[in-house]
């Protein structure tokens, strides 16, 4: 069972995506290492603030202790330290939700698995880093999240138009909150590389957090007009790209592969687990 000092996997599980046929030895070895990764190893690998990838794991924040590397070990938590110390709307709590989409989103990354996995552990950081500020919507607009990037683009060639210009633009209502997720999940993959295919990764989450009882829908919709401002944000980083959905629509693999050849391939394939990550956001946005 799985405890706030404890990770515990088994294959009876089921997250947003996984692949059937899960073994029992195979859910005690990922449990195993990531036991092992929190124990031996800093979400930072070096002073810099680069990430250690793999999940890691801190206790709820004390205003006193946040960006000291002293109390790293000290933030843990699920359910109702989330709503308490993330989402309950006050200083404290608005400071905390900020925080956890800084540093390329690494921290509700983690936060995500933690979630998705139902552990104990679940992973929200506390680098002391600004994230984009989320604007309230001022007025309802039916403005799709692609048609916000096209104005970005003309606007940004143009040298004119401000941020707030294309948040204010986003409205999100109980009644259009599942289909703007469906949007968002969408529209996180229309510009690939290294900066935005952690907007990629992540979005796999917010089919999550729509399905969990104890996230009212309040915070489900704070969740999401962050997730849409971040996504804003990014698409203009690192630098400015024209949409080009046609050349996406109509795009021709070189080699003709089912899911099960990708994931074939993707098991060959080194990395820090980008690409895992990649593609199981990719399956879910299909």
């Amino acid at each position: 069972m799985a405890t706030s000092s404890k990770v515990h996997l088994s294959p009876s599980q089921q997250p947003v995506f996984y692949v059937p046929g899960i073994r029992s030895e195979t859910a005690d070895m990922t449990s195993e290492l990531l036991q092992e990764n929190h124990e031996k190893h800093h979400i930072f690998f070096n002073y810099a603030g680069f990430y250690n990838n793999n999940v890691s794991y801190q206790r709820p924040p004390y205003k006193m202790y946040l960006g000291s590397e002293e109390y790293y070990h000290n933030f843990l938590g699920w359910q109702e330290v989330l709503n308490e110390y993330i989402f309950k709307g006050d200083k404290r709590a608005d400071d905390m939700l900020m925080r956890i989409f800084s540093g390329i989103l690494y921290p509700i990354i983690h936060l995500g698995f933690g979630v998705e996995f139902e552990q104990p552990k679940a992973s929200y950081l506390v680098k002391s880093k600004k994230a984009a500020k989320a604007y309230s919507p001022d007025r309802r607009s039916d403005t799709t999240i692609i048609q916000l990037l096209g104005e970005i683009y003309a606007d940004m060639k143009r040298a004119s138009g401000g941020r707030a210009k294309y948040t204010s633009q986003v409205h999100i209502t109980e009644e259009n909150l599942e289909e703007k997720t469906a949007e968002i999940i969408n529209t996180a993959t229309v510009k690939f590389d290294f900066w935005n295919i952690h907007a990629v990764n992540f979005s796999i989450f917010f089919y999550l957090f729509l399905r969990q009882l104890w996230l009212l829908i309040p915070n489900k919709i704070r969740l999401l007009k962050w997730k849409i401002c971040i996504n804003l944000a990014m698409y203009t980083s690192p630098r400015l790209s024209k949409l080009l959905l046609n050349k996406i629509t109509n795009y021709k693999s070189k080699k003709d592969s089912s899911w099960e050849d990708i994931f074939k391939r993707v098991k060959t394939y080194h990395d820090n687990g980008y690409t895992y990550k990649l593609v199981r956001a990719l399956i879910n946005s299909e």
